[in-house]
């Protein structure tokens, strides 16, 4: 192991599989499993406090023991003199310390493989928007080979099943998608092929992950082990959890006949070369009066709102003329720039009285085309539109602003399937159903709002 050295000598961490340490290139004991894994919350934590409270948590679930809380600090003790030999009793030294009601461990990308990780992700990202996606790959491949196993693998599985670690777990599953697509795209599979096998191998049931594997291999020249991917899958599919392929995995098998597996994701690509969509309608009103609202709703975007992380949606309902679409657009102008792969807008004529409101199929048919993808190669059906549309998204960051839905019926098949996107819809119905299904994030605008909106416009 290489890197910088401080006062308390050069110490490296990894927890992107078994949960590991070195200090000057020597591997250390990290101790009991209890304590190795109070050491892997910090971890996956990275710079981050972490406060007493989330680490009994996640050590002995919501009903930790009494001696809880002594039994953390003498762990956080033990992992001090163990991370700075020499520190005397009770000393914080310069490597684990208190933060409040918690601790932080103090590290730089290079200490962790987890921050290296995320590195090499964001890079390859800036690679592709600079119009060098074979780099991009790369760099998503080198991100990849950092796993060597299942997050904080080595430490008990019920402490392993804690969303703190199940979230990192999505975290990799999206950059191998990321990874998967984009190499399609571009004629460069047998780049990161290795990933993607090794990837499939730890999520044998994951359909998005094993269409792509039998794309990927498809595009190099194997096209008897593409199909056999698609055949097992189908078989541990039936076997496992008594449910057929999905969509994805079907069209990945009907392409694989057929030999269209030159380019796009499991089921087509997003465009590259004229750059994401940004197709939000200008501002022309102000937003007096309107301000916590927007303040609402903009904190669906924060990354460290709380709670399991998942798709973020916020509605935006309540009479005609109150200022709904007003709202939306001005919180979409202002989280823009967090969502550099793009802004989507669509009008779903809800209430329009000189249109019929869009199908779903009709829906996400427009979506689909408005990231790039070719209209002739666009599934006829709802099941296979959604599903090409949630892979298009995946593991991209990209807005939504979907104005005058009809129902919840009409917007959920236009919700993306991961974390990394934010829809906003507009209404007149309250979209209860989106609420209490998808943990819509609901601002009503009621009538006694009626004029101060109309001032705002």
């Amino acid at each position: 192991m290489t890197g910088s050295s401080t006062e308390c000598g050069a110490v490296k961490f990894s927890v992107l599989g078994p949960v590991r340490a070195w200090r000057d290139g020597t591997e250390l004991d990290l101790g009991p499993p209890q304590q190795r894994a109070t050491l892997a919350v910090l971890l996956v934590r990275a710079k981050r406090p972490v406060g007493l409270a989330e680490i009994t948590t996640v050590l002995w679930g919501i009903e930790p023991p009494v001696s809880a809380a002594n039994v953390v600090h003498r762990h956080i003790g033990m992992l001090r003199r163990l991370l700075e030999p020499g520190l005397p009793n009770r000393a914080e030294g310069n490597r684990l310390v208190r933060v409040g009601g918690g601790y932080r461990l103090r590290v730089t990308t290079e200490d962790i493989d987890l921050l290296r990780f995320r590195d090499l992700r964001d890079r390859a990202r800036e690679a592709e928007r600079d119009g060098v996606p074979v780099r991009a790959v790369e760099r998503l491949d080198e991100a990849l080979a950092l796993w060597q196993g299942p997050v904080a693998a080595g430490i008990s599985a019920a402490v392993r099943g804690h969303r703190v670690f199940a979230a990192l777990e999505r975290e990799y599953l999206a950059v191998v998608r990321d990874a998967a697509d984009l190499a399609l795209r571009h004629g460069v599979s047998r780049r990161i092929l290795g990933s993607l096998e090794r990837c499939a191998a730890r999520h044998p049931l994951d359909q998005q992950i094993q269409s792509r594997l039998a794309l990927a291999l498809a595009a190099t020249g194997h096209q008897a082990e593409a199909l056999e991917t698609c055949r097992l899958a189908r078989i541990r599919l039936a076997e496992e959890r008594g449910v057929s392929s999905g969509p994805e995995l079907r069209a990945a098998h009907q392409r694989i006949l057929e030999g269209d597996v030159t380019a796009g994701p499991a089921s087509g690509g997003v465009r590259t070369l004229s750059g994401p969509p940004r197709q939000l309608p200008s501002l022309a009103t102000d937003l007096s009066g309107r301000e916590a609202e927007a303040d609402r709703l903009a904190a669906l975007a924060d990354p460290a709102r709380p709670g399991v992380r998942s798709l973020a949606v916020g509605a935006v309902t309540g009479p005609a003329g109150v200022g709904k679409t007003a709202l939306a657009l001005h919180v979409a102008h202002r989280l823009a720039p967090r969502f550099p792969d793009g802004q989507l807008h669509l009008p779903l004529r809800g209430s329009d009285p000189n249109a019929a409101p869009l199908t779903p199929l009709e829906a996400v048919g427009r979506l689909i085309r408005s990231l790039g993808f070719p209209p002739p190669r666009i599934p006829s059906d709802l099941d296979t539109r959604t599903a090409l549309f949630r892979s298009l998204l995946a593991g991209r960051r990209v807005l939504l602003l979907l104005d005058d839905a009809l129902d919840e019926e009409q917007v959920r098949p236009l919700l993306p399937g991961g974390a990394d996107c934010l829809v906003l819809v507009t209404s007149r119905h309250r979209l209860t159903g989106l609420v209490a299904g998808e943990g819509a994030c609901r601002v009503v605008l009621d009538a006694d709002a009626l004029e101060p909106a109309r001032a705002a416009q």
